[in-house]
């Protein structure tokens, strides 16, 4: 897995020791190679991605690269105990951006970072397959939505089959093919056939167009159910959930929380309008139970990083993150 950069000193001094407690970050596999799953156990990679390339090319805002290491100090510090052990989590590292956020540096056109947003799709896409192939569950941290293209790419290949996505979203991301970026990942895998079932959950109806409504009502198989609806009390979070499982059928599926879906969290697409906390985790804890899906992803957190707030953010996508892993390993 040549793309994955390890976590350094800095990242493990993170962790908090404490006497008569066991945190995560000490029962984790950390920057092993290749690691194979407990037996009997599901084994989860988690993987950070350090860019904002992708919704700086969809006209977006910056800082989608600092969302990984504000997620891992509080990663690290939750306890390892009888909800959650870290026996089955190899923390992988992150996707190297490096030399693409460089090259993105100052005023690039938008032509130039579409151009750089597709040579990240080539490392995502490359890691992931890998990652599926050694038998483990992608847990994807941070970076744009752009990467939802890559992440479907890896696992289709790796399953020899096209597979379907839930993706909690205010916006379906199914933008026209012109040219890579955070806001056409979904369009581009169902385009080329890696993507055969889209369920967006909790869509917006003021920030899609047109073109992509359109596009939804005459294909049966992408579908949505608003956020709208569920504020006009025409449906149930509930419901939602069981419409979004029943639209899947049988088709193994990846997830997806963008997290401009929760109400007040730094995003590239901030919004005081969508899901509460407690409400995405409910979501999250739903939709594993018992499907067990391909992957999950929670891309588009723009966090101010260093501050307290970014911190509370941290903790939150800790708490998705975990609520993913126990629900897929029960």
């Amino acid at each position: 897995m040549d793309h994955l950069v390890p976590l350094s000193g800095q990242n493990l001094s993170l962790i908090n020791l404490r006497k008569g407690e066991t945190k995560l970050g000490e029962t984790m596999l950390i920057n092993g190679r290749d690691p194979k799953p407990g037996k009997g156990k599901a084994g989860f990679a988690v993987i950070g991605i350090k860019e904002d390339i992708g919704p700086r090319a969809n006209f977006g805002k910056p800082g989608a690269d600092k969302m990984w290491e504000c997620f891992l100090g509080k990663f690290l510090n939750l306890q390892s105990n009888q909800f959650l052990t870290g026996s089955t989590i190899w923390l992988a590292g992150s996707i190297d951006c490096s030399e693409e956020m460089k090259l993105a540096e100052g005023t690039p056109t938008i032509e130039r970072l579409r151009e750089l947003t597709s040579q990240i799709d080539k490392k995502v896409a490359e890691t992931i397959r890998e990652i599926m192939e050694i038998g483990m569950i992608p847990v994807v941290i941070g970076g744009g939505h752009n990467n939802a293209y890559g992440i479907i790419k890896g696992v289709s290949e790796a399953k020899k089959r096209s597979i379907g996505v839930i993706n909690i979203d205010p916006h379906a991301d199914f933008r026209p093919i012109e040219g890579r970026h955070s806001g056409n990942g979904f369009s581009y895998a169902f385009e080329e056939g890696f993507l055969s079932t889209y369920f967006v959950l909790g869509l917006h109806e003021a920030y899609n167009s047109a073109y992509i409504i359109d596009h939804f009502n005459s294909n049966p198989a992408l579908a949505y159910s608003s956020f709208d609806h569920l504020l006009r009390g025409e449906t149930t979070l509930e419901i939602q959930i069981e419409r979004a499982l029943e639209h899947m059928d049988k088709t193994p599926f990846g997830l997806e929380l963008d997290l401009d879906s929760i109400a007040g969290f730094p995003s590239s697409a901030e919004t005081e309008s969508g899901y509460t906390v407690n409400e995405a985790r409910k979501i999250i804890m739903a939709l594993s139970k018992e499907t067990n899906p391909l992957y999950a992803h929670f891309p588009e957190g723009s966090p101010d990083h260093g501050t307290d707030s970014a911190a509370l953010h941290g903790k939150t996508l800790a708490y998705l993150v975990s609520d993913f892993i126990k629900s897929n390993t029960k």
